[in-house]
C-alpha cells in the first residue's frame, strides 16, 4: 500500500472511531442487563451489576443464565416467585435474597460464591444442582425442600434456622453447618466441617450420615435416627465424651425390649424369660441406699442370681441403684458401693441412678440439692469408666431436677399407661408398664424400651471396662 492509500485508510478508521464515540449513551449500554421487571429472554446471558427486586412471577429459560456481579443483589419480594431453568451465578460480594418463592428446576445450576438468604416465610424448592462455594455464606430461615433429583454441595457456611428437608441422594457439607430449626435428612449426607445443633434444633435422620475424620460435632439440641436412619462416625478424636447425650443421640433408632427386676420378683427362671422372645435386656437392681443407721445401704438379695441367670441366657444387663442418700458425700459413697458390687460382671447397659423417693419432697430438698446429688453419683460412675444414666418418673424430672444441668447425662424415664412419656427432653429408655407378664417371672414385672443398641455402643467405645 502506498503512502497515499495508508493515509486514506487511517482517515477512514478515525471517522469510524469518532462515530462510535458519538453514539447516544443508551446505545452503548450492555444489552444483556436485566432490570427484573420483564421476562428474561431465551439463549441469553444477563450480567447484573445493580440491586434488583423481583415483584411478580418470572422464570429464567433453560438456555439462559444470570451472573450476579460483585456489589449487586437480587431480591425475590414477598408474594413473588422466581423459577430458574437455566444457570444462576452469585459472585463474591453479591447477594441473592428470597422473601417469596424460589424454584430451582431439575435442569438448572445454582452457584453461590457470595451470600444467599431466605426469609422466615419464604419457600425454596431445589430440584437441580446447587453449590455453595467455600467463600459463600447461606442463611435459610424459611421452608427449604431439596428433591431427590438435586445435587447439593456446601463448601461454605450455612445457618439452618427454618424448616430444611433434604431428600437428595447425596449431600456434602464441607463448611460449618449451624442448625437452629427443624431439619430432616434423607439419602447420604457427609459432614466434613463443623456440625453444630443449638438447643432449639431438631434433626431427624432417615438416611446415612457420615461424620468424617475432620468433622467436629457439637449438640445442645435433639437428634433422632428415624426409620432406617444411621450414623457412621469416623472422627479420629471425638469432640464429646462417649457417655454424653450429644454423642449417644447419633446412635438412636433401634428399639429394644427389656425388663427391670429386683428382689421383689423372687426367683426368676431366666431360660423361660429368654424363650419368651419378649426380653432382649434386663436392668437389675444392684442395691439401695441407707434407710437409717440401723439399716445401712445394702446389695439386692437377688443381684448375683439375676446377673448370672440373665447373662447365661444371652440377655444383656445393666444395673440400677435406688438412692436414699441425704448429701452429696453420701451419694458418692453409694456410687462407690455400686462399683464394688458390679466388679467381674460384663455390663452392656448403663449403671443407673434411681432418684424418685417422696422423702426428698417431704423434707424440702431443692432442685439444686437433688441435682448436685445426681451429678455426684454420675461423675463417680463415669470416673470409673462406666456409662451413667439417671432414672425417675417424668414429673420428678420436670419438678425436682434441673435438667439443664443434667443435660449431658442420658435419661431413663418412667411413665406408664400412655402412648409416650410426658417428658420433652431427650430420653434413651422408657419404662412404659408396671404390669408386664413374662414367662419365668411370677407376678408383674416392669417393661421397658431402649432406643439405642447399648451393647454395641458400650463395647465400641470401651465403656464399662469392656474391650
Amino acid at each position: 500500500m502506498g503512502i497515499h492509500k495508508r493515509i486514506k485508510a487511517a482517515g477512514a478508521s478515525a471517522v469510524f472511531i469518532t462515530s462510535i464515540l458519538s453514539l447516544p449513551a443508551a446505545a452503548a449500554m450492555n444489552p444483556y442487563d436485566w432490570d427484573g421487571q420483564s421476562q428474561p429472554a431465551a439463549d441469553r446471558t444477563y450480567y447484573i451489576s445493580d440491586n434488583i427486586t423481583i415483584n411478580g412471577d418470572f422464570y429464567l429459560p433453560e438456555n439462559s443464565s444470570i451472573k450476579l456481579k460483585e456489589g449487586a443483589s437480587i431480591t425475590v419480594a414477598k408474594g413473588s416467585s422466581f423459577e430458574t431453568k437455566g444457570a444462576v451465578s452469585v459472585e463474591n460480594g453479591a447477594s441473592f435474597i428470597v422473601a417469596g418463592e424460589l424454584n430451582i428446576a431439575d435442569s438448572s445450576d445454582f452457584n453461590v460464591k457470595g451470600s444467599f438468604s431466605s426469609g422466615e416465610r419464604s419457600t425454596l424448592s431445589i430440584k437441580g444442582d446447587i453449590l455453595y462455594h467455600d467463600s459463600s455464606t447461606a442463611s435459610l430461615n424459611g421452608t427449604t425442600t431439596i428433591a431427590e433429583t438435586a445435587g447439593f454441595t456446601a463448601d461454605g457456611d450455612i445457618l439452618l434456622s427454618g424448616n430444611f428437608d433434604n431428600r437428595t441422594t447425596k449431600s456434602v457439607y464441607n463448611g460449618t453447618v449451624d442448625i437452629e430449626g427443624n431439619v430432616n435428612l434423607s439419602g447420604f449426607s457427609t459432614f466434613n466441617g463443623t456440625l453444630s445443633l443449638s438447643d432449639n434444633a431438631k434433626v431427624t435422620n432417615k438416611g446415612m450420615i457420615t461424620l468424617s475424620e475432620t468433622c467436629r460435632y457439637f449438640s445442645d439440641g435433639n437428634f433422632v435416627n428415624s426409620e432406617n436412619g444411621s450414623v457412621s462416625d469416623k472422627r479420629r478424636l471425638f469432640d464429646d465424651d462417649a457417655t454424653s447425650v450429644s454423642r449417644l443421640s447419633l446412635y438412636t433408632g433401634t428399639t429394644i425390649k427389656g425388663i427391670d427386676v429386683s428382689t421383689w420378683q423372687g426367683d426368676i427362671d431366666w431360660a423361660k424369660v429368654k424363650a419368651s422372645g419378649l426380653v432382649d435386656f434386663a436392668i437389675i437392681r444392684s442395691s439401695r441406699g441407707p434407710l437409717s443407721e440401723e439399716q445401712p445401704m445394702i446389695a439386692d438379695d437377688k443381684l448375683h442370681s439375676n446377673m448370672v441367670g440373665a447373662m447365661q441366657n444371652g440377655i444383656d444387663v445393666g444395673v440400677y441403684h435406688y438412692c436414699y442418700g441425704e448429701t452429696v458425700e453420701q451419694v458418692k459413697e453409694e456410687a462407690r458401693f455400686v462399683l464394688s458390687l458390679i466388679q467381674g460382671y460384663d455390663l452392656t447397659f448403663p449403671v443407673i441412678f434411681d432418684i424418685e423417693d417422696d422423702w426428698y419432697k417431704k423434707n424440702g430438698y431443692t432442685k439444686e440439692m437433688l441435682t448436685d446429688m445426681t451429678i455426684a453419683f454420675c461423675e463417680e460412675i463415669k470416673k470409673a469408666g462406666y456409662m451413667p444414666m439417671v432414672y425417675s418418673y417424668a414429673s420428678f424430672f420436670d419438678s425436682h431436677l434441673d435438667m439443664e444441668r443434667l443435660s449431658e447425662y442420658p435419661v431413663w424415664v418412667a411413665h406408664v399407661n400412655t402412648d409416650s412419656p410426658a417428658y420433652d427432653d431427650t430420653y434413651f429408655m422408657w419404662q412404659y408398664s408396671w404390669e408386664g407378664k413374662i414367662d419365668g417371672i411370677d407376678g408383674d414385672v416392669d417393661l421397658d424400651y431402649a432406643y439405642i443398641d447399648f451393647p454395641s455402643y458400650i463395647k465400641d467405645n470401651n465403656l464399662n471396662n469392656l474391650r
